[in-house]
């Protein structure tokens, strides 16, 4: 069988769902969506681009993304796929959809929730499944009619034999690993300074300097999956608090829980993502809590208590292996179509 999978080759997404293609036997090809100079975000010229004025950035950014399209359309005419797997491509053209439509089943598994609603309404109809991670907007599409919309959480590139890194030798104690901005994340500055004196180590973006506290920041890690999963591994507990509900609707949630977990580090989640308790159990595979005193309590009691964090690190860790992995999202999608072809 053979599929066209359209995805950036920057994408933390490219590796592990190819991988997860080929190991279910799959002829897969590639087409980059982002696949010139100004479209990738790594150039100078990109860069160059988007400090242009926004009409004229608006016209350059639609022919270029006219150009990436064709080899895309070009790419499906030569290999003519099964079926063509898209990874977001938020400014894919939409007749470019259509034609690739036209050639085979099309899916998209979209990578964000309703800070992206505008886009999602746009092209949901555009394409025969749409695999979105978040219930909440997976069930306000179906509710507005949008039949072809489905959930599929993200996961994790494990292998089924894969072993839990060394839990017992870990430089820190306590991380956090996010950005702090006042108006989108508030409540991230109160947790942390409930947890400052606990070995507390921060990494993120430079707001955090101008922040009480900048004594506890290491610096920017660079969002790249190894250095961040390089934390992680080195970490014995890794503190999770994504955007409150309240700012932007929703119920999935990110990546984090699942590196956190792969990576063999106790994860500390705030409580505010219901999907959370569906994917892992709390007390067994994670650790949630409700606010900053609880927070402090738990980090207090896991530090002292080795043997309960390790036994829960190794929890969410096994949990992540055997029912978060990529393949098992993968097979989700091609099991979701063929029981509509039934």
């Amino acid at each position: 069988m053979k599929v066209l999978f359209i995805c950036s080759e920057e994408s933390f997404f490219n590796e592990p769902i190819t991988k997860a293609l080929r190991v279910l036997e799959m002829d897969v090809c590639h087409g980059d969506y982002l696949g010139n100079a100004i479209l990738s975000r790594k150039t100078l010229i990109h860069k160059i681009v988007r400090r242009l004025p926004w009409g004229i950035n608006d016209w350059i950014n639609i022919l270029a993304q006219g150009r990436a399209d064709k080899k895309i359309l070009d790419i499906a005419k030569k290999n003519k796929p099964d079926y063509i797997l898209v990874c977001k491509a938020k400014y894919m053209l939409l007749p470019t959809i259509d034609k690739l439509r036209e050639m085979a089943t099309i899916i998209n598994w979209w990578p964000e929730t309703m800070n992206t609603w505008g886009t999602i309404k746009k092209i949901v109809d555009h394409y025969d499944y749409f695999f979105i991670y978040d219930k909440y907007v997976r069930d306000l599409l179906v509710e507005q009619g949008h039949k072809n919309a489905y959930y599929l959480p993200f996961g994790f590139d494990l292998n089924k034999d894969s072993v839990c890194p060394d839990i017992n030798n870990r430089e820190n104690d306590v991380i956090f690993l996010g950005s702090y901005d006042p108006k989108i994340y508030p409540e991230r500055l109160v947790f942390m300074d409930a947890i400052k004196d606990l070995g507390l180590k921060i990494w993120g973006n430079k707001a955090w300097l101008d922040t009480p506290m900048k004594d506890y920041y290491q610096g920017w890690s660079e969002p790249k999956v190894d250095k961040i999963l390089g934390l992680y591994k080195n970490s014995k507990i890794v503190i999770h608090s994504d955007l409150i509900t309240s700012r932007v609707a929703g119920t999935g949630i990110t990546l984090r829980p699942y590196d956190v977990t792969a990576s063999g580090a106790l994860l500390i989640a705030h409580n505010d993502r219901k999907e959370l308790f569906d994917l892992f159990e709390d007390g067994v595979d994670f650790v949630s809590f409700n606010g900053p005193k609880d927070l402090r309590e738990k980090v207090e009691y896991y530090i002292g208590h080795e043997d309960e964090r390790m036994a829960i690190s190794k929890n969410g860790f096994n949990k992540t292996k055997n029912k978060h992995t990529y393949l098992d999202r993968i097979k989700t999608i091609f099991d979701t179509i063929r029981d509509n072809k039934q």
